[in-house]
């Protein structure tokens, strides 16, 4: 996949995502709110390649947030059909867990949060695949779906934060 691309979406990129969102979701969210999730400043990064002729195919996306822990919780992420098991899930992943990892010394004075995640109890592809990445279910939450009565399981990596200690003068 050296030819993929992943970067920060723009609004104009919001019918894309809407698309792919509409493949990966039973209630999938609208382009109107897609875009309101980006004006009101949730990053949203987004994946993809390009054709013979230089056009964008978009693949897949991530929205998410950072609480005021300093922990990156991510609401949406999601791969087309044709474009799964490409890696491009795990590329989405590696730049969201790599920009935590910036932020962590700049914004949170150090602070080891990390990348947490709800999948729907019967989303089975997700758990495998978010276990399979190594990132473990670390508990479940009972009715957590407003307008269903279905649990989720909660998925948390833990940043850690690498500090250098200075060379002795010696």
């Amino acid at each position: 996949m050296s030819d993929g691309w992943i970067r920060w979406a723009t609004l104009s990129e919001s019918a894309d995502i809407a698309k792919i969102e509409a493949e990966c979701y039973a209630k999938p969210w609208t382009k109107k709110r897609i875009d309101s999730e980006i004006r009101k400043g949730k990053l949203v990064l987004v994946c993809g390649i390009e054709d013979s002729f230089g056009a964008k195919i978009y693949c897949g996306y991530t929205i998410f947030y950072t609480k005021p822990s300093g922990c990156y919780k991510i609401t949406r992420l999601g791969v087309a059909q044709e474009y799964r098991r490409r890696g491009f899930a795990s590329r989405l992943l590696d730049r969201l867990i790599e920009i935590s990892k910036l932020d962590i010394g700049k914004k949170y004075n150090g602070k080891n949060s990390g990348v947490e995640i709800f999948v729907h109890e019967h989303n089975l592809q997700a758990h495998l695949f978010l276990r399979s990445y190594g990132i473990p279910a670390i508990g479940i939450e009972k009715n957590f779906y407003i307008g269903d009565d279905h649990d989720a399981y909660h998925f948390y990596l833990k940043n850690k934060l690498i500090v250098k200690k200075p060379q002795s003068a010696n």
